[in-house]
């Protein structure tokens, strides 16, 4: 009976071997990377439609800060006096705050219904 011996180059069995593992690891990188892409993109689009909501609300507030200062101006000065600054400030301040506490207490309630 005659013997037959395979030889196997050890070197392209090492390499093979270690290709494989390579490719493991770059498609399980490649996942982990496109996870992270997809999370990214997401909290972009979210930073970009607060930033968005966050000038035009910027922009109505100045819109109704002329509003507030035209109103005292034009209707609450003739009453009071034209020296009086610091009562029509007051003045100002009050509605303003009022405004702002009725805006975001109506919003409070809306987002809780939600």
């Amino acid at each position: 009976m005659e013997r037959t011996y395979i030889y196997i180059n050890a070197d392209c069995a090492v390499k093979k071997v270690a290709c494989a593992i390579l490719f493991l690891i770059m498609a399980k990188a490649e996942k982990r990377v496109k996870t992270h892409l997809s999370e990214f993109r997401n909290e972009l689009n979210k930073q970009m439609l607060g930033l968005a909501t966050g000038s035009l609300g910027l922009v109505a507030a100045l819109a109704w800060n002329e509003f507030v200062k035209e109103l005292i101006n034009k209707y609450l000065q003739p009453l009071i006096g034209g020296s009086s600054g610091i009562f029509s400030l007051l003045i100002y301040a009050v509605i303003v705050t009022f405004l702002a506490v009725f805006v975001t207490y109506s919003l409070t309630k809306i987002l809780k219904k939600r």
